[in-house]
């Protein structure tokens, strides 16, 4: 069934840039998840949750 769908498939080469697109984005989240140079915004965001008398928003 599968190879069916794939025959009327008239560009086969778009799911290969499709799949290109998505590991370049994967490796980048990744990069930028892990990177060093991001420590101090990551360090800033663990300590949100712990600081009290600070709402986000204007919410009340």
């Amino acid at each position: 069934m599968r190879d069916q769908v794939l025959n009327q498939f008239e560009h086969p080469w778009l799911m290969v840039v499709g799949m290109i697109l998505f590991i370049m984005v994967f490796i980048g989240v990744l990069y930028m998840v892990t990177g060093k140079k991001n420590n101090s915004s990551f360090s800033e965001a663990e300590q949100l949750p712990l600081e009290d008398g600070q709402k986000i928003g204007g919410a009340k």
